[in-house]
């Protein structure tokens, strides 16, 4: 809801703002997931239609009803979301639209490795996914599980090994921050209430200036922001909406002690 509807930006996600977009197709060619849901629906949608006018805001509603991991979103100006999507999508306009739709089925499913199928068998979804969050772990399981020797194999469970180890860091670090934070101003609330709020739950950003800083904070105190630990911007935003600005000088305390 960030987005003004006046300024004349039609704009979807992959899904809402609490939740995960998903990989999907893994090759094992190239030992990575080539695509995430929202995206192959999108293109998918796009050469099936592109003969026919189909609007921006159809495209939406036929793409939103194909993703089943996410809930696709769209924000912005809806003044226009009846125009052809031909007038927003890059196209050659001196190229062959039957051509560049067969092309662009037939490179999405040499790309993922899968077999030529009919077009229905085609737009079904795929079980093939995996969450955001937990895309770097997945591709080392599948390195480790397709390595043909041993030192090959040993040097992925090592890999394993060390993304889970990051990731648990992240997760106790966290974890021990909201404490931390909470336990420092101590409102006349449930403490452990409100405290599993701050994990769990999700509220609309509006205190980007103590957001930045508790960003910032985190990146330069502790560690990079990796595809994982970023699911904490979430908590991070949400001590800032409940204790305002007080909450970024006591993450920076936080940070201090616990990195």
């Amino acid at each position: 809801g960030l987005l003004p509807n006046d300024i004349d930006v039609f704009a979807v996600t992959a899904a809402t703002p609490s939740q995960p977009s998903y990989a999907y197709y893994y090759n094992k060619t190239i030992a990575t997931y080539l695509a995430d849901e929202f995206s192959v629906r999108w293109l998918q949608d796009s050469a099936k239609y592109w003969d026919t006018n189909e609007s921006l805001v159809q495209q939406f509603k036929n793409v939103e009803k194909k993703v089943k991991q996410s809930q696709p979103q769209k924000y912005g100006d809806t003044d226009f979301d009846d125009e052809p999507i031909q007038d927003f999508q890059g196209y050659d306009q001196n190229a062959n639209h039957s051509v560049w739709q067969v092309l662009m089925n037939n490179t999405l499913h040499q790309a993922a490795g899968i077999p030529r199928q009919s077009e229905d068998a085609w737009n079904r979804p795929s079980t093939e996914y995996q969450n955001s969050r937990d895309v770097k772990l997945a591709t080392l399981q599948h390195r480790y599980l397709d390595a043909d020797d041993i030192e090959l194999k040993m040097h992925w469970a090592s890999e394993v090994k060390k993304e889970i180890d990051e990731r648990s860091r992240s997760d106790l670090l966290f974890d021990r921050l909201v404490t931390f934070v909470v336990n420092s101003i101590r409102p006349p609330v449930n403490l452990s209430d409100l405290m599993k709020a701050i994990r769990v739950g999700h509220v609309k950003p509006s205190n980007f200036q103590c957001l930045k800083l508790a960003y910032r904070q985190f990146n330069q105190l502790c560690q990079h922001w990796t595809d994982y630990s970023l699911q904490y911007v979430n908590t991070l935003n949400n001590l800032c909406e409940v204790f305002g600005n007080e909450a970024a000088a006591w993450i920076q305390r936080g940070l201090d002690d616990l990195c």
